[in-house]
């Protein structure tokens, strides 16, 4: 991928956890929400939230 910069990496923590001198001006933080998820693909985990499209066909939103 031609996206990003060498020296660049992927890190994941709880909100709670995150230490300030993690972050800088060139750092993106994302936040998930309550739903949110890891999942151990091939290439290493990756952050997923799932849409609600499942409940709402359950009627669990009704």
């Amino acid at each position: 991928s031609s996206l990003g910069r060498p020296e660049e990496n992927v890190r994941y923590r709880r909100l709670d956890a995150l230490q300030v001198d993690e972050v800088d001006m060139l750092t993106v933080v994302l936040v998930g929400s309550s739903n949110s998820r890891l999942a151990q693909l091939g290439e290493g985990p990756r952050m997923f939230t799932p849409r609600g499209y499942a409940r709402k066909i359950d009627g669990d939103l009704a």
